[in-house]
């Protein structure tokens, strides 16, 4: 639908595109989109161009009235901080429900093939598009709601898979991906000003914060281990102070006989 409405507005797009006078070739230039452009006048572009716009309109009613913006589609640019005002975020997703719930009534009363396809997804997923938790403090003021989609997550994602991609120069990174550690996907929140904040102060203490980090998950062994740990290093201990002792071959003169008896001298 898209395309057919496009190549009908080349004949004028081209015609403000060259400057007149024009010579014959330009002309002959001119006529060729203008010949095709007549074409999609002819079935059965007309008839598929008004099926589609049915369902088209239906589904840009509903993005309407979701209120989904190109912000949250795959591939635009957006940040995953969390918003600034989320009291505003929390009362604009209750206004949404409150529409959504008209559009469905309306839906249901709508006979036509494109509203029968919007009704099967809506009457499946409804449980997921609202009722996001919102953490309060103690005085009920909203500090933060949980985001209805997770396009900051699939874009962090594929950033990351993105970086790790240049970094190895391999097209198929599934085993790259299941190597990594769960650490590596954090180390991106250290380029967030107020996570290195909260986490340690600056960049610099960060040695402090890893090394009370295993001060405070170390679990003190037990008896039988330090005993164990105890022989251990006692065995390593005497390896090392008394190493043993390689025995040198004996070698005896050409021609003499390794079975008599040899003196003994004191």
């Amino acid at each position: 639908m898209d395309f057919v409405a496009r190549a009908r507005e080349l004949p004028q797009v081209a015609d403000r595109f060259l400057p007149a006078p024009r010579t014959a070739p330009e002309w002959v230039a001119l006529g060729r989109p203008t010949f095709l452009a007549s074409k999609l006048d002819r079935e059965p572009f007309p008839r598929l161009a008004h099926q589609l716009q049915e369902p088209w309109h239906a589904f840009c009613e509903l993005r309407d009235v979701l209120r989904l913006t190109n912000a949250e589609l795959p591939g635009a640019s957006r940040s995953g901080c969390q918003l600034t005002l989320p009291a505003l975020e929390l009362a604009r997703l209750q206004e949404i429900e409150t529409a959504f719930a008209s559009y469905r009534n309306r839906l249901r009363r709508t006979a036509s093939c494109a509203a029968a396809t919007i009704r099967s997804y809506v009457d499946g997923y409804r449980a997921h598009l609202f009722g996001h938790p919102a953490v309060r403090d103690e005085t009920g003021a909203v500090l933060a709601v949980a985001s209805r989609v997770n396009n900051a997550l699939e874009h962090a994602f594929g950033q990351h898979k993105q970086c790790l991609r240049q970094r190895i120069g391999r097209a198929h990174l599934g085993r790259d991906m299941e190597q990594q550690p769960p650490q590596a996907f954090l180390a991106r929140n250290l380029r967030d000003p107020n996570y290195v904040e909260l986490l340690c102060g600056s960049l610099d203490r960060l040695p402090e914060a890893f090394a009370d980090l295993d001060a405070r998950n170390l679990v003190p062994p037990d008896s039988a281990l330090r005993d164990r740990r105890r022989a251990t290093l006692r065995g390593i201990t005497r390896s090392i102070m008394n190493p043993p002792r390689k025995e040198t071959a004996r070698r005896f003169p050409s021609g003499f006989n390794r079975s008599r008896t040899v003196p003994t001298v004191r």
